[in-house]
């Protein structure tokens, strides 16, 4: 978090709740910062409620599942997440999304200060001799990118070190579509699969 005393002593009203509200022009503030799917670039919907549907604790396989359909209210007909650490060695996050009548640009992102390596559907998280593997599975055109965490406003803190990866896809209009991202580490790149099943069967 930003010191709040930083933003005040700036004019920032940092308490507000409404969409338009100040509060969501401050970087560290919304979903854009964040590791989660944004639409269009637009801010996610302060009315929306996500909780935690179902979750397991399973040694094989710890999972949390949310229905985040209210969050992007008016940009997708459905968004449905699941998070899960497979046999104790790796990460999976599914999402299961449905467009409306228009295609849709859809931009995943997670927050890292590794250093990293762009492949065609993947990415390499270096720090020191560690190694992560991002691996992109179920989309066909989608372009990797980074983003820059410099402020482009004067109340934003700096980010030092730190950098936004992730990809860009477009979904087409009246569209279903579900697709993996792989978290692995180095010692685990030749075990992981996608696990391919749909959230309602986690």
């Amino acid at each position: 978090m930003q010191n709040y005393e930083s933003l005040e002593s700036k004019g920032m009203s940092i308490f507000g709740r409404s969409q338009d509200a100040q509060r969501w022009t401050i970087y560290r503030m919304n979903n854009h910062a964040h590791n989660v799917l944004t639409v269009n670039d637009e801010l996610q919907k302060v009315s929306g409620y996500a909780k935690i549907d179902k979750f397991s604790d399973a040694e094989n396989f710890r999972f949390a599942v949310s229905d985040i359909s209210s969050v992007y209210k008016d940009l997708l007909k459905k968004a449905v997440r699941g998070v899960a650490i497979k046999d104790e060695k790796y990460v999976v996050v599914r999402d299961e999304i449905e467009t409306p009548g228009n295609a849709v640009k859809i931009k995943w992102a997670i927050f890292t200060f590794a250093d990293v390596e762009l492949g065609e559907k993947s990415a390499t998280l270096a720090i020191g001799d560690k190694r992560l593997y991002l691996r992109v599975e179920g989309l066909q055109n989608l372009t990797m990118k980074t983003w820059s965490t410099a402020p482009t406003n004067d109340y934003d803190a700096q980010n030092p070190g730190t950098v936004m990866v992730g990809f860009e896809c477009e979904i087409p209009a009246n569209t279903s579509k579900s697709f993996e991202v792989l978290l692995v580490p180095d010692k685990y790149a030749n075990e992981a699969l996608p696990l391919d099943k749909t959230l309602s069967n986690w």
